[in-house]
């Protein structure tokens, strides 16, 4: 029947994991579009793309990824729009406590993925590392609004275009570049 056929379609996991891609790959280029000019609507298109990305990073089996980028990109975001909108460009103990949890949990969830899958070492370091310098570059945007937040963006972007170029999912690459080249004009404009 054409109604199965639509929904054969639609919920097609390689198709769902495209939408999620592309859908969240346009928000992300407007939220980092608006980060890197210091418009604040950024963090609002960063959280939306949060969502859309914690969906594609948990289908790509990637749990760690997932959770530090639902934190990082849909919840972390609403700090920085606090931060941004009360021109609180100061690194505070709370900001530290913040970092120092976040770290402790993807430390944790690590640990957890490395005894259940000790063969994948290197794959859940990768992540991990990735990771936890995604959260130091998000924090540091959202309170000091810094180059060096820009920089470690930059890094991050690149060890993800390797993780996602290994899946062969050819459009996060695409935005994975994008990204780099968005970061590197973030970091010409400051």
């Amino acid at each position: 029947s054409i109604s199965k056929a639509f929904m054969n379609f639609f919920l097609n996991p390689k198709l769902l994991n495209q939408i999620h891609i592309f859908v969240g790959g346009i928000v992300s280029v407007l939220a980092f579009y608006f980060l890197g000019q210091g418009e604040i609507v950024g963090w609002v298109f960063q959280s939306i793309a949060g969502i859309l990305y914690t969906f594609y990073y948990l289908r790509q089996k990637l749990p760690i990824l997932a959770t530090v980028i639902l934190g990082a990109e849909a919840i972390l975001p609403l700090y920085g729009i606090y931060k941004w909108s009360q021109s609180l460009n100061e690194f505070t103990f709370i900001d530290s406590f913040i970092l120092g949890i976040t770290f402790i949990f993807v430390l944790y969830m690590a640990y957890k993925m490395f005894h259940k899958q000790k063969e994948k070492f290197f794959s859940i370091l990768i992540e991990f590392v990735n990771s936890v310098l995604y959260i130091i570059a998000a924090l540091l945007l959202a309170t000091t609004q810094s180059v060096f937040a820009w920089i470690i963006f930059l890094i991050v972007f690149s060890i993800t275009l390797g993780l996602v170029a290994i899946k062969k999912e050819w459009i996060a690459v695409m935005f994975q570049l994008i990204y780099i080249s968005l970061a590197i004009f973030a970091i010409s404009q400051t």
